[in-house]
């Protein structure tokens, strides 16, 4: 057989360029599979590519989950634009923390995937730390401004943790939902023993909403006193919860979860209806000028819980002057307008609004003066003396209180001494172990309603 070079260079280069254009057309096609439309970043595909290869050379790695702390909030507030345009930016923010030795990619909606191959003198711990004050910082978006989100993280690491990508891509989400658990704005790395963490959570969740249906909780009441008159000015009403298989669980436990799952709103309607059904009992049988004070979420504060709140004390006969709503510094950090608005249809129907947990890091003395509050009630830990300088906190809060004609109640004393330095501070309210701990409706009765309001 015979064979024949046909040298025509016009061909050459027409076949060229058209090899040279399948290859761009190629290139283009895998990036676009790969990549994520809005930041660029590895898509979902092209990170479950990435673990395949890294699992497949055995290089260890560290598998980071970052879910945005308070993007839900920005998406409803704003519009999905700006959710975009934020995406876009925390993307960017990323790309600039990390070298060429970490993967970046966004797994799907407001979460991102961190592929840091480790090394003896890489640190994650303080990549994460890094991460989380890097998307702290706030962001500019056009025709916005300023606005902000927090982050948490999970991570899980190849091989000591798991040497497949589905279980590690599982291990980094619990992780990150601890992380979210407990306070957001942290990171958690995955151990054994945070499955069993998590597994407790959900069977939390799933009896407290049996709890609440089957009425199966309880409320304790801590008598506030009036220093003046050594008598009880009212009570807070303090939810409690023994469930039959988990036992005693605490409020800081089982009440952080319910907001994180929505619960809040049926378990706040429990605590508010119960409360109400109590105080009016003791008004119309002991004492019609008894105060009841309750503990409420933002997350309750919607366009017509006010309507609602009047609904239910005209149904129990009860003035709005005689109850109190407690709301913590930390629920108000986020002021978003329509807190903002039933705080303000709150105290338009006279019920008192008390700020709790005062001077734990969270609010500003402008707080006070834009927020409808009537009472603050300053936080134990000042009380106790465990911050430095905790006297002079203690006293210039009654100052300003006292400045802006605002109540103040000293929380958590327990002590003779600390009561004596309270009332010298001139502090009119104070509540704590001395008094009593908190205790059920019939143990208040015989020791404080049946004629022994007096503190001796």
């Amino acid at each position: 057989m015979q064979g024949k070079w046909l040298f025509d260079k016009s061909e050459l280069l027409l076949n060229l360029a058209c090899t040279t254009k399948q290859k761009e057309k190629l290139i283009k096609a895998r990036y676009n599979a790969e990549h994520d439309c809005l930041t660029e970043l590895y898509n979902r595909r092209g990170i479950s590519n990435l673990l395949e290869t890294s699992i497949a050379y055995r290089s260890p790695f560290e598998l980071m989950f970052v879910d945005l702390d308070g993007f839900k909030l920005v998406n409803d507030t704003y519009g999905h634009t700006v959710g975009d345009q934020l995406l876009k930016r925390v993307g960017e923010r990323l790309k600039q923390l990390v070298d060429e030795k970490c993967m970046i990619g966004r797994f799907g909606g407001d979460e991102f995937i961190v592929i840091a191959h480790t090394c003896r003198n890489q640190n994650i711990p303080l990549l994460c730390s890094r991460i989380i004050d890097a998307l702290n910082r706030s962001f500019h978006i056009r025709g916005i401004g300023s606005l902000s989100v927090g982050c948490s993280i999970g991570t899980a690491h190849f091989p000591d943790n798991a040497v497949d990508q589905e279980t590690l891509l599982k291990q980094a989400g619990m992780a990150m939902h601890l992380a979210k658990a407990n306070g957001r704005n942290r990171f958690q790395t995955f151990t054994p023993d945070l499955a069993q963490t998590l597994h407790r959570k959900v069977e939390i969740r799933h009896r407290l909403a049996r709890a609440i249906e089957n009425d199966d909780l309880n409320l304790h009441y801590q008598p506030i006193m009036n220093t003046n008159s050594d008598k009880v000015k009212g009570f807070e009403a303090l939810l409690r919860w023994s469930d039959k298989e988990l036992g005693n669980i605490g409020p800081d436990e089982f009440i952080s979860l319910a907001e994180e799952t929505g619960q809040i709103v049926p378990l706040g309607k429990w605590v508010l209806n119960s409360a109400l059904k109590q105080l009016s009992i003791w008004q119309r049988e002991f004492d019609s000028e008894l105060m009841m004070s309750i503990n409420i979420s933002s997350i309750q504060m919607h366009a017509t819980f006010a309507e609602q709140l009047l609904a239910m004390l005209n149904f129990y006969n009860i003035q709005p002057q005689s109850i109190a709503l407690e709301i913590t510094e930390s629920s108000m950090i986020f002021k978003h307008g329509e807190v903002r608005q039933a705080l303000s249809d709150i105290s338009k129907l006279g019920v008192e609004l008390h700020l709790d947990d005062f001077g734990t890091g969270y609010s500003s003395l402008s707080m006070l003066h834009d927020l409808p509050i009537s009472t603050v009630k300053l936080d134990k830990s000042f009380v106790h003396g465990s911050h430095k300088g905790s006297k002079a906190i203690v006293q210039a809060t009654h100052a300003i209180c006292e400045k802006l004609g605002l109540k103040v109640v000293a929380e958590g004393v327990e002590t003779e001494t600390q009561k004596a330095f309270l009332i010298d501070c001139g502090y009119q309210y104070l509540q704590g172990f001395l008094f009593s701990k908190p205790i059920p409706s019939n143990e208040v009765e015989s020791q404080f309603l049946n004629g022994r309001q007096s503190y001796n």
